[in-house]
């Protein structure tokens, strides 16, 4: 769990660069992009541009404040009949779009935004690497209840979130219909960086684990603190975050030893301390690889012993394929 910030999205005017993140402009630019001309004018005379972009100020308003839930929205701006009239429309904005491959289109700069400031990482989890756009305010498809899914903000830039497989699967089409009830915004709640996830390293008969906690701050919300606990129960995090530890441990462990043995323990814990602050840097105080890493420097006299007890592996010899023929 982390804060981002809202990716920022553009297009190329001939030498001039145009931001697409501000207000609607991702939804304008994807709806210039279908060239649906009929769609484009029932938008202007239903003065639909407008309601647009002022729905898209306050979503941001009660995303940052927590309050971005179904009885929420539904008080403060309920939808008219044409969002439910042109569903299919809005739908196949987002459709149409997400198809296009090119790397200037603002779609797949989510996706590159993705992979250079978060390791390919899921924006919910931090443990998987992205396979799909989630839509923060489900968008649903045509058999929708209209009154639960939000096709008008399929292609809305604040809406759209990188996620795994796993938290896409998860999250599906939740909306809580009260505070308590409502997943954080990864974009809009900059509290998420504060330190609240916590790691332990243990070494128990020769096996190594990690275990993952959680203490939220006394200056956090009360409701802040609810819906951080129902997210990371929601999406099993921590359980997530102890096997991603134990596999990256494993496959560092070879190299851990080696230091050890041909240089020492300050070039080990040198070398730890190092790993921690550039993850730390790169991904987050939270993240369970940033973690991991301090749990090790803070039990580095136990990891000391424990890489004491195993055995420095042989180098492999392998063959070359060129001396194939002579075997």
């Amino acid at each position: 769990m982390k804060y981002f910030n809202e990716p920022c999205l553009y297009k190329i005017n001939g030498s001039s660069i145009v931001e697409l993140s501000k207000n609607i402009g991702l939804f304008d630019y994807c709806v210039n992009e279908v060239s649906n001309f009929l769609f484009q004018d029932s938008l202007a005379s239903n003065n639909i541009y407008n309601e647009l972009e002022i729905f898209s100020y306050r979503y941001r308003l009660m995303a940052t404040a927590g309050t971005l839930n179904l009885g929420r929205i539904k008080k403060l701006f309920p939808f008219n009949s044409f969002y439910e009239l042109n569903k299919s429309e809005f739908l196949a904005l987002y459709k149409a779009n997400r198809r296009k491959k090119s790397k200037s289109h603002p779609f797949q700069q989510i996706i590159i935004n993705c992979k250079e400031n978060y390791n390919r990482y899921c924006y919910y989890c931090g443990v998987d690497h992205f396979e799909n756009i989630d839509h923060f305010l489900p968008k649903g498809d045509l058999n929708s209840d209209f009154q639960l899914f939000f096709p008008q903000l399929s292609v809305m830039s604040y809406n759209l979130i990188p996620s795994c497989g796993t938290c896409n699967r998860t999250k599906s089409s939740h909306i809580g219909n009260y505070i308590t009830e409502t997943l954080i915004h990864p974009y809009f709640s900059k509290f998420l960086n504060d330190p609240f996830i916590y790691c332990n390293a243990h070494f128990n008969n020769g096996v190594v684990s990690f275990s993952y906690s959680y203490y939220f701050p006394d200056k956090w919300l009360n409701q802040n603190k609810i819906r951080a606990k129902n997210q990371i129960n929601k999406f099993d995090l921590l359980n997530r975050y102890s096997v991603a530890s134990s596999s990256e441990f494993k496959k560092h462990l070879i190299k851990y030893k080696r230091t050890l043995d041909k240089s020492g323990s300050d070039t080990l814990i040198d070398l730890i301390i190092d790993e921690y602050l550039s993850v730390q840097t790169a991904l987050g105080v939270n993240h369970w690889e940033t973690l991991m890493y301090l749990s090790l420097a803070r039990n580095f006299s136990n990891f000391v012993d424990y890489l004491n007890t195993i055995s420095t592996p042989q180098s492999t010899k392998y063959i070359n394929p060129a001396d194939i023929s002579r075997i």
